[in-house]
Parts: structure tokens; sequence; C-alpha cells
């Protein structure tokens, strides 16, 4: 190589070793920091969260600005792939980055005013489709619409009507019971107000609609009720009671409560009361599990698809009620926690009842 060759060389790699390092070095990122947002730049979503998760979720640590780079990994997997779930932790990562008052996920994210306003925008119109039918999943979502983007705008009062006003004129008589339009109502709230603590959800169901149950269905009732409430836990920390759920089944390599685990929450508890389970951790693997049923009764297994009828992800919970467009549903996974919720009629793909071992 001549001499002039040798030194035209470094000059000529300047501008590229500059282009990749300036913002970097101008931000002051540390080592691990530069590496997770060089695998998001190079569009390498699934091991910048791997990476990130391993560093930020394993240790004694938080480091916003890989909260950050999950964060925005998450939502352009789910932007691909339309998962629900993906959504869900690109959202909570956004909040735990803190990108508003940490100064420097702050000058980060001012590159990406775009694509943060995209997701805002995103996150209204999933919560103004939600408000119709899942009032909790509304609320959360607005609230981390406030938290994260200080978008305070009471939504609510715009999507839902008003309510009636009640007719002054008529005497109200305060022992008058509580009118409920669904068992499942007045089940959840007996939950909130404690009954079920000291008293059984099958003997209950059994006595208010005046119809039998068999033993895996009262079983399963009753062992799904004792958990009614538990959710995951916000941030680095685990809820180590839904961890336990997998290590229960065999799952040792999972320590977060944040893989989906609606389908591992069920499987637990049917094996508890000696019923057959699948042995993997996705909702359809219930489709050939059990017995296949036109007729649902409480406690029976209600299997949904989620995003197409096609797709392999769903959702699995127990059957309640149902009305002329919902069925009632108590489940795990469910706005992150164990509780009755309603989902579309149109979404269900089987109902099975339980078998023994």
């Amino acid at each position: 190589m001549s001499t002039r060759n040798m030194i035209t060389l470094p000059f000529l790699l300047l501008p590229f070793i500059f282009l990749g390092q300036s913002r970097s070095n101008k931000l002051k990122l540390n080592f691990h920091q530069k590496r997770i947002q060089h695998l998001y730049e190079k569009q390498k979503y699934e091991r910048c969260i791997t990476i990130g998760r391993n560093r930020n979720l394993s240790r004694e640590n938080i480091d916003r600005v890989t909260y950050y780079y999950l964060a925005l990994s998450y939502f352009r997997l789910y932007d691909n792939k339309k998962k629900d779930y993906l959504f869900d932790r690109s959202i909570r990562y956004l909040s735990y980055s803190n990108f508003n008052s940490n100064k420097l996920v702050n000058e980060i994210a001012n590159h990406d005013t775009v694509l943060l306003n995209y997701i805002h925008e995103h996150l209204i119109s999933l919560a103004k489709k939600e408000s119709r039918f899942k009032l909790d999943k509304t609320k959360s979502k607005l609230k981390y619409a406030n938290d994260i983007f200080n978008d305070s705008t009471d939504y609510l009062s715009v999507w839902l009507p008003p309510s009636p006003k009640p007719n002054v004129s008529k005497k109200i008589n305060k022992k008058e019971k509580k009118k409920y339009l669904n068992i499942a109502q007045e089940i959840e709230d007996l939950f909130i107000n404690g009954y079920f603590s000291s008293s059984s959800l099958s003997v209950y169901i059994k006595s208010k609609l005046n119809i039998h149950l068999n033993e895996l269905q009262s079983n399963m009732l009753d062992k799904v009720a004792g958990f009614y409430g538990m959710s995951e836990t916000a941030g680095k920390s685990h809820n180590q009671n839904v961890v336990n759920l997998f290590h229960e089944l065999g799952y040792k390599n999972i320590n977060d409560d944040e893989t989906p685990w609606c389908a591992a929450f069920i499987n637990y508890c049917a094996k508890q009361i000696g019923a057959k389970y699948p042995s993997g951790l996705r909702a359809k693997s219930w489709l050939s599990t059990g017995k296949l049923t036109n007729c649902p009764s409480p406690g029976d297994v209600i299997v949904f698809w989620r995003n197409s009828q096609k797709s392999s992800a769903g959702h699995v919970g127990l059957f309640i009620s149902e009305d002329e467009n919902y069925v009632y549903c108590l489940g795990g996974n469910q706005s992150d926690k164990v509780q009755i919720s309603p989902f579309p009629k149109e979404r269900i793909l089987q109902y099975r009842k339980l078998t023994k071992k």
C-alpha cells in the first residue's frame, strides 16, 4: 500500500465512524445502552428485547434507556404481528422509561416524535374501541395516556352516553336489593366485598341458578375463585404467585409475570383438581383437551381466538354466564389479573367440559 493510500484511508473512514457514534456520544450512553440502541436501529427488535430484558428484569438494575428501547421494539413487533400483549408490554415499558422526566431518555425521544405520536393515537383508538365492553381496560389505557403523554382529556364523557337521570319523584327504598342484569356482575360484586373468601363459589352458583354442577365443574370454580384478584406486579418485580404457575407445570425457565399466563393459570388449576390439561402453554391447546360441548355450564372451559381465528394466539378461562352479545369468563391474565370479564360471542371457538386424568 502506498504512503498516499495509508494517509487517505483513515480520513475516508472518519465520516462513517462519527456517523455511527455521534448520537450516542452526544447523549453519553454507556456501552450497554449503545448496544441496545444499535440493535433497535438495525431493526433487530427481538434481539433487542432479549438482551434488554435480561439486563433490566433479571438484575437489580433500572435502566430507563433500556426500558425505552424495549417499549419501541415491542411496538414495532406489535405493528407487524398485531398481537395485543405486545402492545400492552410496549405501553408498560414506555411508562417505566419516564421519557418525559428523565433527561437522557427525553433527549432520545426527541428523535422519535412521529413514532411516539403514532403510539399515542393508537393507544386512544384502542381505548375507545374497548370502552363499550372492556371499561376496565379502557380506564387502564387512558391512565397510561395521562402518565406517559400527559393527555388528561376526559374521553369517557365523549365516548359513553350519559346515564339516565333518576326519577326523583320515586321514593327510594334503602333496603331494596341491587338489581343485576347478569349473575356474573353479582358474583363480581361479591368477590370485591370478600364474600367468597369464606363461602363456596360453586355452592352459590348452584343455589342461585338452581342447576347441577358435576364434581370437576364445582372443584374448578372453587379452585379458580381462590386466586381471584391475583395480578401482575408493575415494574421490575414479578408476582411470584404468577411465576409459580409456570414452575409447577414444569416451565422452570419462565421467571416473569409478563409471559401470557391465561393458559398456565387454567392448566395449573385443572392439575390441582385432578383434571386433564394440555402440556403446552397456548390457550388453543384446550381445543383438544376435555370434551366438546355446545351447552356450557359454569365451570366449563371456554376457548377464544385472538387477532384472528387462524392465529395461534388465543385466550382461555371458565364459563360463568352469557347475555345476547357477550359471554362472561372467569380467568387469569384478564387485564393482567384473575377476574370476571366479558368477551364478544363472535370470538368463541369452543366450550370444553373437564375430564378426569
